[in-house]
């Protein structure tokens, strides 16, 4: 009988005893069942190795692979009728090219070395229960879509629900994902960004804040923070679930209530589930929400001049209202954010003796220098006690972060004053504060 190689083999993942492999080459068609093969081999007549050494044949070549614990080689020769049979226990691998039709199921793992190319489709097991490990895609069933581990394996991102940046740590002490905490860009190191805690307190650590440890990131060492999505398994029981937070005025704590001016208001997100061990948060940064600034201050008491022609300042007796602009001292119009600002000054101008015409400036200076051009002159005729004029004015500057501003006022003759009235009846009517000024933050 002439040597005879098979040209044809069924390989089967995962064979029964009964399953029957078709041996085919030229002339004739053989079926053998896996059992048959399989007893030969327990009884010696096939011989297995982890790899198939042939008996000499003369312009043999056998046809070579490895299929993980399944049929691998089968041959048949004129001096040995018997099938032989490799079984080992391996990864699928091959070598040059291949091609399969139809289905095919392989149990275990296949190691590739290249790429997959012009693939249609991937159907991804939605039943799996595989763990993650750096670099592994799977499907997460419960969240309903692909979970791809990250480096170090500490981070699983759920493809398309949320994104996360690898930042570099450039504080001073370690960040831990177990204190949930807010971080700012402050830089770069080897071109990543670099981070700090965020605070809600200056404009760059508040406006920069980009989003929140998801996994501990030592000094000086990379780590994942969640920019939008889930942050799971922390400590969210100060919270109610469906809180806002809000980033609190110090080291990246997170707040529920909104922060008054003069702190800046960034919104990090929204606290879904608040259990001590397994809470969770959805992150999502929104910062440039600014409460208004302003503050309204009155003098409540004739304001008098004591020289002719001597600058004085006008002193504040009653601050009534303040959010991000504070009264300091009594006179100074202290600002607490950069900004444009308008101050409106209304004071009721009165002759307490005399006649005549005198004349009056008011001005401003911002941090103890006067204002360029904000000087204004009022010239008042009368006698005593009957002229009364109401003086309002504003002034638009641009100011720093605990820049001030103060007001002063002159005369050539004592006799005039910044006059108060109190209530009165006939009709009914509230105080006229000797001097008002109104401060707000434009912009």
């Amino acid at each position: 009988m002439a040597n005879k190689r098979i040209t044809e083999l069924n390989l089967h993942t995962s064979p029964e005893l009964s399953d029957v492999l078709p041996i085919v080459n030229s002339s004739e068609t053989k079926k053998v069942s896996y059992g048959t093969l399989k007893t030969k081999i327990q009884e010696g007549l096939i011989s297995g190795s982890s790899q198939v050494q042939i008996d000499s044949v003369s312009g043999f070549t056998p046809f070579s692979s490895s299929v993980e614990g399944h049929l691998v080689e089968l041959f048949t020769s004129s001096s040995n009728h018997e099938s032989r049979i490799d079984v080992i226990e391996a990864t699928y691998a091959t070598t040059g090219s291949n091609t399969f039709i139809g289905d095919q199921t392989i149990t275990g793992s296949i190691l590739m070395t290249g790429s997959i190319r012009e693939v249609d489709y991937i159907d991804f097991n939605t039943g799996s229960l595989v763990d993650g490990k750096p670099g592994r895609l799977r499907w997460n069933d419960t969240d309903g879509t692909l979970d791809l581990t990250l480096k170090k394996g500490n981070v699983t991102l759920q493809i398309g629900q949320e994104t996360v940046i690898n930042a570099f740590n450039n504080t001073t002490s370690s960040l831990l994902e177990s204190e949930v905490r807010a971080v700012f860009i402050s830089g770069s190191v080897s071109s990543f960004p670099a981070v700090n805690l965020a605070d809600n307190l200056t404009r760059q650590a508040s406006e920069n804040t980009i989003g929140i440890v998801t996994e501990d990131i030592g000094v000086g060492e990379l780590g994942y923070v969640t920019t939008q999505g889930m942050v799971r398994n922390v400590d969210m029981s100060s919270f109610s679930a469906g809180d806002t937070l809000y980033l609190g005025a110090a080291n990246g704590v997170l707040v529920n209530t909104p922060p008054l001016p003069p702190a800046l208001t960034v919104i990090m997100g929204y606290c879904i589930d608040n259990d001590a061990v397994t809470g969770s948060m959805y992150v999502n940064v929104r910062s440039g929400f600014e409460y208004p600034q302003y503050a309204i201050a009155y003098n409540l008491s004739d304001h008098t001049a004591s020289l002719a022609n001597t600058e004085t300042l006008i002193d504040m007796d009653t601050p009534q209202v303040q959010s991000g602009i504070t009264v300091v001292d009594g006179s100074k119009f202290t600002v607490s954010t950069p900004g444009l600002y308008e101050f409106v000054t209304i004071a009721q101008i009165n002759r307490a003796a005399s006649s005549g015409t005198a004349s009056m400036y008011f001005w401003a200076k911002k941090n103890g220098v006067n204002v360029p051009n904000s000087n204004n002159n009022i010239d008042i005729t009368g006698n005593a006690g009957t002229a009364a004029t109401l003086l309002d004015r504003n002034l638009v500057i641009v100011l720093e972060e605990g820049d001030y501003i103060q007001f002063y006022w002159a005369t050539d003759t004592t006799d005039m004053v910044l006059r108060y009235s109190a209530p009165a009846s006939t009709p009914i009517r509230p105080a006229t504060p000797a001097v008002k000024i109104t401060a707000t933050r434009i912009s």
